[in-house]
């Protein structure tokens, strides 16, 4: 890496290199599925547009690295890493198991604690108004089939 030129080896340009590389896979794969048209989309329409909107933010993110001084590549924080990709994991695991609003409580708990500076009371807090919004937007406004709490 040493033999690319110093805006190459930023953040923000590997960064935008790796959401365009992202939005690419995604649409790539949505091609398997049938985009069809804009009257009837097929159900890789929404993947396949997804992927070209981050193909286009990626390569932004890229572009505009160069007219700002590189900033230096940096270990990522194991911690931050390791508390969200648990809190996906549990919010998997328990979803169907406890319904909406726990998943979504512990969800934001546990990825909440990827900061060492939050207090757990105020983890619980966004959690708590998390799942609220996300109950009210997707059970009461958009009507989906979910359970609020298992086996209620």
């Amino acid at each position: 890496m040493a033999d690319l030129p110093e805006k190459f080896r930023s953040r923000d340009s590997v960064a935008g290199l790796g959401i365009a590389a992202i939005g690419g896979v995604f649409a790539l794969g949505a091609l398997r599925f049938g985009t069809g048209t804009l009257t009837e989309m097929g159900a890789g329409f929404f993947p396949f547009a997804a992927g070209l909107i981050a193909i286009l933010l990626g390569f932004a993110v890229f572009v505009s690295a160069w007219r700002k001084p590189p900033v230096p590549i940096t270990r990522p924080a194991v911690r931050a890493v390791l508390f969200v990709t648990a809190s996906v994991v549990v919010f998997a695991l328990t979803i169907d198991r406890l319904g909406l609003l726990p998943a979504i409580v512990l969800c934001g708990i546990i990825s909440a604690l990827a900061d060492r500076s939050t207090r757990l009371h105020e983890a619980a807090l966004l959690a708590v108004s998390l799942a609220i919004g996300i109950w009210l937007v997707f059970v009461q406004l958009l009507g989906m089939p979910i359970p609020a709490v298992a086996g209620v």
